[in-house]
């Protein structure tokens, strides 16, 4: 997208794995955010997304997607710098696998549930 009021945004969604499709849901979000990182953790139910978006084309992407999935947070940084920022992100959220990640507490043995209000710093 690359407009003018993009930003540098980090999400957390709900995705909806057991439905037929989910995939291609993702697909189509992770094409409207520019340098796009990303994890998905299937057994938890869960899609991580970095990246430069404008705020209002991604809320209407997920909007339109309800079906497989559903944002659960939202960070947004309207201070945007550029590639150096979009590198610490992605380096920081690229690779699940690496023995210096671990998953947040909060994550162990947690059940979906839909959140009553979402936040957008």
């Amino acid at each position: 997208m690359g407009s003018s009021s993009s930003g540098f945004m980090t999400s957390r969604l709900i995705v909806e794995t057991d439905s037929p499709g989910w995939h291609k849901s993702i697909i189509k979000l992770l094409s409207i955010v520019e340098g796009a990182s990303y994890r998905i953790d299937a057994q938890q139910g869960y899609a991580y997304i970095s990246g430069k978006v404008d705020r209002g084309d991604f809320l209407k992407m997920v909007a339109k997607l309800k079906e497989h999935i559903q944002l659960y947070h939202m960070e947004y940084d309207y201070g945007y710098q550029g590639h150096a920022h979009n590198q610490q992100h992605s380096a920081a959220s690229s690779d699940a696998k690496s023995p210096d990640r671990q998953k947040p507490s909060d994550m162990k043995n947690h059940k979906r549930s839909k959140p009553s209000c979402c936040t957008v710093m």
